[in-house]
């Protein structure tokens, strides 16, 4: 087939189809490689469509259009599939280019014709908005906008300039999800400090029997050098029985009642404390071969066992703790202060008012442990953003944007489903314009 009856055949589809002749104009130059540089935003993205969509459209499958012709989708075979995602700016109307994840063809949601290659389908906008891109609402067009969720959605995706997008979740009692989100991502950190409360407890019943243990950088309890290698396995299984005996009085003294299961196999010699309340595993006691050279004796390692918070808070004085430090969060979420954070998302630089979202709190309550306060540091990946307050969005090229938000709401800033191999792309072809810039040297 003749490139002059291939064009005629994709005109005579897309016009069939209500697209519009600007974006027929579009395709066909698409498919012959007939872009200028001036029809893009910037340099960069036309050194991307001239390297990886002009280069290699005799391995186009096949396109998805947008009926609103806002959006082209290419598909490039080379070994594997690859997608591309070409826009329109709202500030220029120039064009963009994307890497995005490959799509397939969907017969129940697009219209195509198999009469030509590449493959040429219609879409409506709003599947590659929310299927590809992933985002609800489109707010780059407008220089000045609002946020307001609907009053049957908790959550919606607003893409605001650009590439950014904005995941807005409804939020009824704003404080409280604030110290929600602060004891989730100080999980791991509470852990570690009720374990460290035991095990330094652990270490001290040790000494009180004269057995010298240390903490290791992995926050176990290391006994070096208690065994002798060359021993029967059933004298080395008695050892760590009787190890885990003076850690199943320590977490008596505690409160906790325990019991322990030991095995003897082939390779490992393990003693598993487990919680009386939930049967799971707390604590593991195993012999290890340490490996140094020239040493005829082994290790006695306790560690946590994949422990979480709940099983720690069946120790009543860990739960008492964490009462006390649920106390002390509580109190920072509901008095805490506003304040103005600016964050730089990939060249967008965006200022909103938030609760505080970089966090270190002094839990006194652990001073009876440690001599010292401890503190719970967050970087919590989300803002807690106040009704009637504003987003600003400013980017070189896009320009400045204002987002007025009029209820409360916690905000997370994320982007289009682009593939994580743009951002590596862009910057190999931006370091090459930089590198063209430079004189050759004789």
């Amino acid at each position: 087939m003749n490139k002059e009856v291939d064009k005629a055949v994709v005109e005579d589809f897309l016009k069939h189809n209500g697209i519009d002749d600007k974006t027929i104009n579009l395709i066909n130059r698409l498919l012959r490689g007939g872009m200028k540089k001036n029809d893009f935003v910037d340099e960069l993205h036309y050194e991307m469509y001239k390297r990886y969509v002009k280069k290699n459209r005799n391995r186009i499958t096949f396109i998805v259009i947008t009926r609103n012709g806002e959006y082209v989708y290419i598909n490039v075979k080379i070994v594997y599939d690859y997608g591309y995602i070409i826009g329109r700016d709202g500030v220029s109307n120039k064009l963009f280019v994307n890497i995005i994840r490959p799509i397939y063809i969907s017969s129940d949601l697009m219209t195509c014709t198999y009469d030509i290659t590449p493959y040429i389908c219609v879409v409506d906008q709003q599947y590659i908005k929310s299927d590809i891109l992933q985002y609800d609402i489109d707010m780059d067009k407008n220089e000045y906008s609002s946020i307001l969720l609907p009053q049957d959605k908790n959550v919606l995706f607003y893409r605001v300039q650009g590439e950014i997008v904005l995941r807005v979740e409804r939020a009824t009692d704003l404080r409280k999800m604030y110290e929600y989100m602060i004891l989730y991502y100080a999980n791991d950190q509470l852990i570690e400090l009720y374990w460290l409360y035991i095990a330094n407890l652990i270490i001290q019943k040790l000494r009180e029997y004269h057995i010298a243990a240390e903490f290791t950088a992995d926050r176990s309890i290391v006994i070096r050098d208690a065994v002798y290698r060359y021993s029967s396995r059933h004298t080395k299984l008695k050892k760590a029985i009787a190890v885990a005996n003076v850690i199943v009085n320590t977490l008596k003294d505690l409160g906790l009642d325990t019991y322990t299961v030991c095995s003897d196999g082939y390779y490992d010699i393990v003693c598993g404390i487990h919680n009386s309340i939930t049967n799971n595993r707390f604590i593991t006691v195993y012999i290890e071969d340490h490996g140094r050279w020239g040493s005829s004796y082994m290790d006695i390692i306790i560690s946590m066992y994949n422990i979480t918070l709940g099983e720690l808070l069946h120790v009543p004085a860990t739960k008492q703790m964490h009462d006390n430090i649920i106390k002390t969060i509580d109190d920072y979420a509901r008095n805490v202060n506003y304040v103005d954070h600016t964050v730089n998302a990939n060249g967008h630089i965006i200022t909103l008012k938030t609760l505080p979202v970089r966090i270190a709190i002094n839990v006194d309550s652990v001073d009876q442990v440690f001599n010292t306060a401890a503190a719970i540091t967050v970087n919590i990946p989300m803002f807690f953003v106040p009704s009637n307050t504003t987003i600003e969005i400013v980017h070189s090229q896009h320009g400045k944007k204002t987002i007025k938000v009029l209820e409360d709401y916690v905000i997370s800033i994320t982007s289009t489903n682009i593939d994580t191999i743009q951002n590596v792309v862009m910057t190999r072809l931006a370091i090459e314009l930089l590198a063209k810039k430079i004189p050759d040297t004789p």
